[in-house]
């Protein structure tokens, strides 16, 4: 079994694997304090990641445990795997133009970062002292093995390496040059005083007309200039707490006014040495012009939808409401708020209604592509209506569905003028019936009054039939008031007989007072 590693090892590890970022910092603000990176990076990842490489051959260790990092006579340091790292570093920056006291003077000061790093924990003096023994020794071997395998050229070697460092540099550097010179997008980048301090081809192209990439090369005209057309959103920008920003603004090129999609970020630099600030443009006119004509489009059809008398309702398949109408809003009495993202559940008589409705609808879009139906529906304050269903299955440009349409009718005035209608129907054949049969019995009628009063004036008063012939005039004349009375009627009225509904001639006649 493995024995773990002495406290002291375990505490080192802990403080220098949870503290990666304080690190960083730390050797940060030595480097800018003594002008060390004016010869490193200026990104926070390289230095990360040098951090990274010199603390992990040590986490290593320390979690194996059983360090013995005292110095011996004969011990090759260069072959320690604590000082591979920074060997293989060493050699990159002495190519590079670095001499070894330069490096080495640095390496001092990460060796002081990492005893601040410890010496901000609480620890107690005998493990404040293991730990810092610990560090001590690490960093004497590395610097032992630095010098040991630092190589000292001589003149020719160094002019050799210099010549090849440079062309190394050259050729990197025109790389980044004609990968700058092929962007689509212009760009230009500023220094601290915000005037240009280089430009792209597409900038050039941009402001100043067609060009030839690289024909400025050796040109400084395009320097030093200030960009005057967003002057103070670069100030506002700049000189304020965030980093980068994002605007658009109408500016004038060499081909008239275009829309701009401005982006402004400062430099990446950790380093100090670049703080200005870097602009890239985006052409968004036919964007603008696009986005205009899809709004007056939008207003068209949004206006056109709200214009329509009929409820619509879109939905996804389903069954989820994503817009009504200002028609759906009046008939049912719902505001868009309490519907949208919903079912359509609320406007069905119950929930054995809507399922009903609900299987229908997918049985019939399964058929086909559209359905319609007459449909019970229900408002906001419970009236229960008449509709005219049109369902519609909307699809995706390959055939797949994509929602439904739901435009609806409210047949309510529609059905009560159907019932009137027939009312006025029933009663137009009533009245022309009721005008027939008047007209065929007013003529006997005539007849028997006539010959009752002629048959009443030859007989005596004594005469044993004389009340019988009084009664039949009388009797004959009510029926000619009950013809009148029919003949007059001008509405449907019916009262029950019997098993059945009948006319009530004398509601149904034009003179009934209500009586």
């Amino acid at each position: 079994m493995t024995e773990p590693p002495p406290l002291d090892e375990r505490v080192l590890h802990t403080i220098i694997a949870e503290n990666e970022d304080w690190l960083i910092d730390r050797i940060l603000h030595y480097a800018k304090r003594q002008g060390y990176t004016n010869y490193a990076s200026t990104l926070r990842e390289a230095w990360r990641q040098a951090v990274a490489g010199l603390s992990r051959p040590l986490l290593a260790a320390l979690e194996k445990g059983g360090l013995d990092l005292e110095l011996k006579p004969d011990e090759d340091y260069t072959k320690d795997p604590l000082t591979r790292f920074v060997i293989i570093e060493a050699n990159l920056h002495r190519k590079r133009g670095v001499s070894l006291s330069m490096f080495l003077g640095f390496l001092k000061y990460v060796r002081q970062s990492y005893m601040d790093l410890v010496n901000r924990e609480s620890l107690n003096p005998l493990s404040q002292h293991r730990v810092s023994l610990i560090l001590n020794r690490v960093f004497d071997r590395i610097e032992i093995g630095l010098v040991t395998a630092w190589h000292v050229p001589d003149e020719n070697d160094r002019m050799a390496e210099l010549q090849h460092a440079n062309r190394d540099i050259t050729n990197e550097k025109n790389k980044y040059v004609t990968i700058f010179e092929s962007l689509q997008f212009p760009v230009a980048i500023l220094d601290d005083n915000h005037r240009i301090v280089t430009v792209n081809h597409a900038w050039a192209n941009l402001f100043s007309g067609p060009s030839v990439p690289g024909a400025d090369y050796y040109d400084e005209t395009r320097a030093n200039q200030q960009i005057s057309w967003f002057s103070e959103e670069i100030q506002v920008v700049l000189n304020g707490d965030e980093r980068e920003a994002s605007f658009e603004k109408l500016v004038i090129t060499a081909t008239g006014n275009q829309h701009l999609s401005i982006k402004i970020k400062q430099m990446l630099d950790v380093s100090e040495k670049f703080s200005g600030s870097v602009i890239i443009l985006e052409d968004v006119t036919q964007q603008k012009k696009t986005e205009s004509a899809l709004q007056e489009t939008t207003i068209w059809l949004t206006e056109t939808f709200n214009a329509l008398e009929e409820a619509v309702f879109i939905a996804t398949t389903s069954g989820r409401i994503v817009e009504i109408n200002a028609a759906a809003e009046e008939i049912f009495g719902y505001p868009p708020a309490e519907l949208k993202n919903g079912t359509t559940k609320k406007l069905h008589v119950d929930h054995e209604h809507f399922k009903e409705f609900t299987s229908r609808v997918r049985e019939t879009l399964t058929k086909g592509e559209k359905a319609t139906f007459e449909y019970m529906t229900k408002r906001k304050n419970g009236e229960v209506f008449p509709t005219m269903m049109n369902l519609f299955l909307l699809k995706k440009p390959d055939d797949t569905p994509l929602g439904i349409v739901c435009v609806l009718r409210d047949l309510s005035e529609e059905k009560r003028a159907e019932a009137a209608n027939q009312k006025n129907e029933r009663l137009q054949g009533a009245l022309e019936l009721a005008g027939a049969v008047c007209h065929e019995i007013n003529q006997p009628l005539m007849a028997i009054s006539g010959y009752a009063e002629l048959t009443l004036m030859d007989c005596p008063q004594d005469y044993p039939h004389f009340d019988n012939l009084e009664k039949i005039i009388s009797q004959v004349a009510k029926v000619g008031a009950i013809t009148k009375r029919l003949m007059n009627v001008t509405r449907y009225e019916t009262k029950p007989y019997l098993d059945q509904q009948i006319i009530d001639i004398e509601k149904a006649s034009e003179n009934f007072n209500g009586k």
